[in-house]
């Protein structure tokens, strides 16, 4: 997360129906603490704060509630709490996170919202979403933003950052008992740019293809305010525009322009 920039899941999306009955409520905010998992390394932590507040390290049990919806926004917390336990370590080995960071858990009644929004290291989850989706990857994509820690955000590279976060989900997602039916990272022609699920194909296929590592290497690039898409090169060996050329190739589509 870069300064102010809103790091958001997937695409505009319309709830409908999600918001009647027992799903709409005056606004709530609930705030979650650090996780007690210790980070690679040996250390953990620990913490409280205000609002309503659902500590970390409350419950021993590491089970992810098996649910297919969010029954209360307080249930929704403490799902989220326990795949912060569970798999924050393992995002922040991944994205080579120096620490695992205390963490802000919001929920907003607001039907308009995303499913899952991240700035600094405050996530905003959706309740009229979860309440009728299995979409617990969506919470990983938002946790692998807070490790991705304050990157460089905008035209250039909002793309490459929304799809390392979209292969931090696809590398969890299978492991994740509410997964969502609607996210498949797969090739999509001219896709390797757009962010999401077809970014996240793209760098799958260079970690296979080309050469194993990128998310990491690409997530500390990005880290630095003088990023450019000569990282690639660096690590690749080739232009990002001749990496996409052979992805597309691979697949016999046309090449496109990177």
């Amino acid at each position: 997360m870069e300064g102010k920039q809103i790091l958001t899941i997937a695409a505009v999306f319309v709830l409908g129906a999600v918001t009647s009955g027992w799903c709409q409520g005056p606004p709530i905010e609930i705030l979650q603490t650090r996780s007690d998992a210790p980070a690679p390394g040996g250390s953990s932590t620990s913490g409280s704060s205000g609002g309503i507040t659902d500590p970390v390290g409350a419950e021993s049990s590491s089970t992810v509630d098996a649910r297919v919806t969010a029954t209360s926004p307080e249930d929704l917390v403490r799902r989220a709490k326990r795949l912060y336990r569970k798999y924050g370590p393992v995002i922040q080995k991944a994205l080579d996170a120096a620490t695992l960071p205390e963490i802000q858990i919001k929920v907003t009644y607001d039907p308009k919202a995303y499913p899952g929004v991240t700035d600094g290291n405050v996530v905003t989850l959706s309740y009229p979403w979860f309440c009728s989706h299995k979409d617990d990857g969506a919470i990983i994509h938002e946790f692998a933003h807070v490790l991705q820690g304050r990157m460089r955000y905008d035209d250039e590279t909002s793309w490459l950052v929304e799809g390392l976060a979209d292969c931090i989900r696809a590398a969890i997602e299978p492991s994740l008992e509410l997964r969502s039916s609607g996210f498949h990272p797969e090739f999509q022609p001219g896709g390797a740019k757009l962010g999401y699920q077809t970014t996240a194909h793209f760098l799958t296929w260079l970690g296979k293809k080309i050469r194993p590592g990128g998310v990491k290497a690409l997530t500390r690039a990005l880290r630095s305010t003088s990023y450019t898409h000569d990282e690639f090169t660096k690590y690749y060996g080739k232009t990002l525009e001749v990496l996409v050329r052979g992805y597309e190739k691979s697949f016999g589509a046309k090449s496109v322009k990177a």
